[in-house]
């Protein structure tokens, strides 16, 4: 039996939902569990930058990182 324009569709949107699902699950894992931004540790490593910036805009900027760069290579 051929498969339907639409089938094909609903296939595809479900595939591309798969992996963008699981490059989020990654991404989500890697930020809250393996490699979570720890402001102290970030003020020990760069005390100016921690003088001047607010420790947000940092936490901000790490998960910014580790959510684009496997976006990027998708």
């Amino acid at each position: 039996m051929k498969e339907s324009y639409m089938d094909k569709k609903k296939d595809m949107k479900a595939a591309i939902q798969d992996v963008i699902k699981a490059m989020m699950d990654r991404v989500m894992e890697r930020v809250l569990v393996t490699d979570p931004f720890i402001e102290e540790e970030h003020r020990a490593k760069r005390p100016l930058y921690a003088a001047l910036v607010p420790g947000e805009i940092f936490k901000g900027s790490h998960f910014e990182r580790r959510f684009v760069t496997p976006f990027g290579n998708a």
